[in-house]
């Protein structure tokens, strides 16, 4: 009797090959993952490495890892929010962009503290810096980052209006919007502009709901290598809702998964990089 495989593991082996497929392609034209990224808050002329969560014209938000907590609490004890410079520095800058910030609030969360600065920059300065910041970031406001091969995040997609509901796999996330892959055979039924509910499962969080938008819709096929094992599947791009993750209550955990697999990538890098170094 042949064994029959269910519609999300054929979607997940889709996702494997489509996402192999894209990174090969990506890192032999344009290597711009995030762990070619280097960011620091810099204040009292101490740097302070730190990982970059999402970005505009107008603020960030960072997370400080653990390892780093002594040293923020030297130079933020006993003064005013101001005096914070964010340096960000990738390959396509021909020198770091430095930034003048003020820190406007302290969270924990899951491998360190997060920390949202405010640009303090003129207008016309600030209009300049969201131009650079959205051709630097491929026009994404925030940071996205894939789950591994071996985590199948499930995602139920519920349209408000009809309460059509959907099931799909996480290809990626930000604390701004997600990208999900569904069946075509489902994903014809949504179309850009719905309104949506999301209720994501990220591990160890349990499930999370967040209002959001369909932006885009783009079916990917079936790749040839997932032929026998895969289905065809569909991109959907999605934008939650504004203060939808902080109503969510989610804010750390979503946070608290987006720098674990930002550290993830950083150690692979490096991992390759002494490999190549020793060859």
């Amino acid at each position: 009797m042949a064994f029959e495989l269910s519609p999300l593991t054929r979607l997940q082996n889709t996702r494997l090959v489509l996402d192999a497929d894209e990174r090969r392609s990506l890192y032999r034209v344009d290597r711009s993952d995030m762990s070619t990224v280097r960011v620091v808050a810099v204040r009292s002329r101490k740097r302070i490495p730190v990982l970059l969560l999402d970005v505009s014209g107008t603020g960030c938000a960072v997370c400080v890892p653990t390892e780093q907590l002594p040293l923020l609490k030297e130079v933020a004890d006993g003064s005013g929010p101001g005096g914070w410079t964010v340096g960000i520095w990738m390959p396509k800058l021909d020198r770091p962009l430095a930034i003048p910030a003020r820190a406007r609030y302290l969270k924990p969360m899951p491998g360190g503290i997060r920390v949202g600065f405010e640009f303090t920059l003129q207008e016309s300065s600030r209009d300049d810096l969201d131009a650079r910041l959205q051709r630097l970031f491929n026009q994404r406001r925030a940071f996205r980052v894939r789950p591994p091969a071996n985590q199948s995040i499930r995602v139920e997609v519920h349209r408000t209006v009809s309460g059509l509901q959907v099931m799909g796999l996480l290809r990626d996330l930000s604390l701004m919007g997600a990208g999900i892959l569904v069946g075509t055979d489902q994903g014809a039924s949504l179309d850009a502009g719905d309104a949506l509910r999301i209720r994501l499962h990220l591990p160890g969080s349990g499930s999370t709901e967040l209002a959001a938008t369909l932006r885009y819709r783009k079916d990917l096929g079936l790749p040839a290598a997932a032929a026998e094992y895969g289905a065809p599947a569909t991109h959907l791009g999605v934008e939650f809702s504004p203060g939808a993750v902080q109503a969510a209550r989610a804010t750390n955990a979503m946070g608290g998964y987006i720098v674990e697999q930002q550290m993830r990538r950083k150690r692979m890098s490096d991992e390759a990089s002494e490999r190549s170094g020793e060859t």
